[in-house]
């Protein structure tokens, strides 16, 4: 379950690399580690596409059984 869900983001963030769009946020994080306040969105649009993220999922099981 844990790497279907990995997959999946994985996937939609690539997509969103694609069109340019980091609904995701990441500019901001990228902008709070580099301390680069004067960055533009400019900037950051020819940043972005080329990131790397890694993503790390954890699944945890609450209960188990048959579901009707």
């Amino acid at each position: 379950m844990s790497e279907e869900i990995k997959t999946n983001i994985e996937r939609i963030i690539e997509k969103s690399k694609e069109v340019n769009s980091d609904f995701f946020g990441f500019g901001k994080e990228y902008v709070s580690r580099n301390g680069n306040n004067q960055m533009t969105k400019e900037e950051w649009r020819d940043i972005y596409p080329n990131i790397n993220v890694t993503v790390n999922v954890t699944t945890k099981i609450r209960s188990y059984g048959i579901v009707e």
